[in-house]
């Protein structure tokens, strides 16, 4: 449960620092997004099938406005995480390299199959890739608790 709202509360913070910058500011820009927003519950409806999405949303109290609110705040959080950090992460030959001989070395000589650096570089340079930015998330995340003027209250409904 501790962990569940220290998600929630990470995920909110991330969204203000989102807000502060507009990702959707041309009338193009802006149907991009909502046409995204769209394009991903309509996943949802394939994924969970419309009737049994439909019969969750209202076993749980969840309205059509309320779940696209939620997918433009998801949205909106995955390309400011996009624009923040991904774009700057960069992961080295060598770092593929060790990582490749720490993970397939011990496997050698076991009679398994052990891909060559060049079968596993794009999955271990993926890897890294999310090693990496979920590192640099965790700090950024740590460093808005820290701000001044940053105030997390839990309210307690019993």
């Amino acid at each position: 449960m501790n962990q569940a709202l220290k998600t929630v509360e990470d995920q909110l913070l991330i969204l203000q620092e989102a807000r502060k910058l507009p990702l959707a500011q041309t009338p193009e820009a802006q149907k991009e997004f909502e046409d995204t927003v769209i394009q991903r519950r309509n996943e949802l409806a394939q994924l969970f099938g419309v009737r049994a999405l439909a019969e969750r949303m209202a076993q749980v109290g969840l309205t059509s406005e309320h779940l696209n609110a939620i997918l433009r705040d998801r949205l909106t959080i995955e390309r400011y995480l996009d624009f923040r950090f991904r774009a700057f992460v960069l992961v080295s030959a060598q770092e593929i390299s060790d990582r490749y001989e720490k993970t397939y070395r011990p496997l050698r000589n076991s009679g398994k199959l052990v891909p060559t650096l060049e079968q596993a570089r794009d999955s271990i340079e993926r890897e890294l890739t999310e090693e990496k930015i979920a590192e640099q998330i965790g700090k950024f995340v740590d460093d808005l608790r820290e701000q001044p003027g940053t105030e997390i209250v839990v309210l307690n409904s019993v």
